[in-house]
């Protein structure tokens, strides 16, 4: 059972809160095979970064 989450936890959470964002994470990290959380996490960062025009 889960008792907490680390604050990069809930940031990664909030990052793919919104489907879009999701849906664009798992079709970019479904061309590499093997990735690291941290990696999903920046990922899906720079997909919401693009979406808000900050990249």
């Amino acid at each position: 059972m889960i008792r907490f989450i680390t604050w990069d936890g809930h940031e990664f959470l909030d990052n793919i809160r919104d489907n879009d964002i999701w849906n664009k994470t798992k079709n970019t990290i479904s061309k590499i095979n093997g990735v690291s959380i941290p990696i999903i996490s920046d990922i899906a960062k720079s997909i919401l970064l693009k979406k808000l025009g900050l990249d």
